[in-house]
């Protein structure tokens, strides 16, 4: 019996970011960044203890919006390479249940994200 176990709800999101950056500190290293995003849910799975439950779970709104915010650093590895750290919440302010939720609450995604990237500079 799944009773009592937990379910795994997973949500497969195609997001469209609008970001924007400042930077701020010494040689403008650190920066903080805000905007808005658009997502499609692209997939939807539910398990639990191994059983697929994603058939009784088909009540969600596939599009969602939300803030972003985010802080950062640029690091500068040699004279040609940056690679920058940057911590960022997706904020979403959309209720993506399509049925009534308990006590007239809402289900909204939050996402936090690591990021790691590396860039060329200009020669």
């Amino acid at each position: 019996s799944n009773h009592g176990k937990l379910i795994d709800f997973n949500f497969d999101y195609i997001i469209l970011p609008i970001i924007a950056k400042i930077f701020i500190g010494n040689y403008n290293r650190y920066f903080i960044e805000s905007g808005v995003y658009y997502s499609y849910l692209n997939r939807f799975t539910a398990n639990q203890g191994g059983d697929d439950l994603t058939p009784d779970f088909t009540s969600w709104i596939n599009n969602d919006y939300g803030i972003i915010i985010g802080v950062g650093i640029d690091l500068q590895v040699s004279d040609e390479i940056i690679m920058v750290i940057n911590l960022r919440n997706n904020l979403g302010l959309q209720n993506i249940s399509s049925v009534p939720v308990h006590n007239d609450g809402k289900i909204q995604n939050n996402s936090l994200e690591l990021v790691f990237s590396i860039g060329l500079l200009d020669l």
